[in-house]
Formats: structure tokens, C-alpha cells, sequence
């Protein structure tokens, strides 16, 4: 459905006037993020170049957590590792802290590099990188400057960095949309905010209305999981099929 449309149903139920409607909209709007994040976020991909003079690479606009960041190498996905212990520069020239030269991974260089993570990894493409580990040892290190928006590296990759990351609630033709099973934990959540900072309303009133979305996000979770959970026995099954096979 489109938030909207949700905002709209809510209204009606809650037999609310439509001159609430932008207030309510804002708070939905917070409450869709909340939820994006805690239930229904799908990992975003997207790929970043390094500013050669300052070894950054900025966020991209609707970034909001990122899972792992890593480079294209031999068809494979291949973790960076974290360091925070890097210099965060900014906007200042730097000078790479470990390698004196660039490293272009789409030219072969450092073929060793890796070999057993990539072997291990099995994945290829943009899919995605849960459960890869980092060599800290020999792969690049970057670190996450949260408060202005980049990521800053040890070293100038000149192959492409990809990051995944989870993005703003996804948004078609200027319209946030949101997912089946997450409309009665977002309204829930609407008729909890709207009254959280109300004087003329009880704290047990207030408590009820969040325990009601607490309960309500926690079935919105196990929907999802539900249907990520058959699409891995399908997806084993028939790998398990294959196998059997073969």
C-alpha cells in the first residue's frame, strides 16, 4: 500500500478528523523508518568510487545502515576489513597509511590475495555478503565517519567498492510504499507516537498503546521471517535435489 493511503485508513478508524492528516503523515513517515530497519529492510546495493586525494567515498542519499562493504574481485565478492583506528580526513589531502600504490584488483594484482575467502565464499555478483569475514592482514581498511556521511579508506582502490547497505523506506513515482505486513505494526505504531508526548493522556494509556506496537512489530517480524524462512527451504530443497542427483 502507499503511506498515504495507510494514513488515510488509520484516520478512519481511529475516526479522526482528515485536518490531522499532515501530522499524522510526519509521524508515519518515522514510524515506516523504524520499522524498515527493525523488520522489513532489504539489503541496497551500491557501488562508490574513492576520491583519490582524500581516500573517501561518500554515503549514498538514502543510506541508513550499511551491512558490508567490499570489491569486486575475479567475479567474487571480497570483504574489506574495519580499522578504527584511521585518521578520518575529510576534506584534507592524505597520503595512504599501508600502500604506497593503488591497488586495481581488476588487473590481477594481488591474484593471491584472498584465494581461500573467495573459495570458501562461493558467492559472486552483487549477492549478497552476509557471513563473509575480512582479511585484515593484506585486504584494504576502511572506516565509517557516521556524522558526515562517507567512509574513509587506508588505501586507493581503483576497483569499484561496493557496499551494502539498508536504505530509506523505498519510494515509487514520490510515494513511500509500504509492505502487506507491516501496516497494522505501522499504524499501531501511529496511534502510539500521536499520544506519546500528550499531557492530557495517562501513562497507562500511553504504556498500553506501546506495548501494542511492540506486540504488533514482533508478528510483522515473524511474518517476514516466515516468508525469507520458506524461500530458504525451497531454496535448499532443491539443492538438496540436485545433489542427490548428482
Amino acid at each position: 500500500m502507499i503511506l498515504s493511503d495507510v494514513v488515510k485508513e488509520f484516520i478512519n478508524e481511529a475516526e479522526y478528523t482528515q485536518h490531522k492528516f499532515t501530522r499524522l503523515m510526519g509521524i508515519a513517515r518515522s514510524v515506516l523508518r523504524e520499522l524498515n530497519l527493525d523488520v522489513s529492510g532489504e539489503p541496497t546495493i551500491a557501488v562508490l568510487e574513492i576520491d583519490p586525494r582524500t581516500l573517501i567515498a561518500n554515503f549514498p542519499s538514502d543510506y541508513i545502515a550499511y551491512r558490508k562493504i567490499a570489491i569486486s574481485w575475479n567475479n567474487v565478492l571480497l570483504p574489506l576489513a574495519k580499522n578504527e583506528n584511521i585518521r578520518l580526513n575529510g576534506d584534507t589531502p592524505c597520503i595512504p597509511t599501508r600502500l604506497n600504490t593503488p591497488i586495481d584488483f581488476s588487473e590481477g594484482m594481488y591474484d593471491g590475495l584472498g584465494d581461500s575467502v573467495a573459495r570458501a565464499s562461493g558467492l559472486t555478483g552483487f549477492t549478497p555478503l552476509l557471513g563473509l569475514g575480512g582479511d585484515k592482514g593484506n585486504i584494504p581498511h576502511y572506516r565509517i565517519d557516521q556524522q558526515h556521511g562517507y567512509i574513509q579508506f587506508d588505501s586507493n582502490i581503483l576497483s569499484p567498492i561496493i557496499m551494502e547497505y539498508l536504505a530509506d523506506p523505498k519510494m515509487v513515482n514520490g510515494k513511500f510504499e509500504v509492505p502487506i505486513y507491516v501496516i497494522e505494526a505501522l499504524k499501531a505504531g501511529i496511534a502510539w507516537r500521536n499520544i506519546e508526548n500528550k499531557d492530557n493522556v495517562s501513562a497507562s494509556t500511553k504504556r498500553a498503546k506501546e506495548l501494542q506496537y511492540t506486540n504488533k512489530k514482533m508478528w510483522a517480524r515473524i511474518r517476514y521471517m516466515s516468508s525469507t524462512l520458506d524461500e530458504i527451504y525451497q531454496y535448499s530443497r532443491r539443492t538438496f535435489s540436485q545433489a542427490a542427483r548428482t
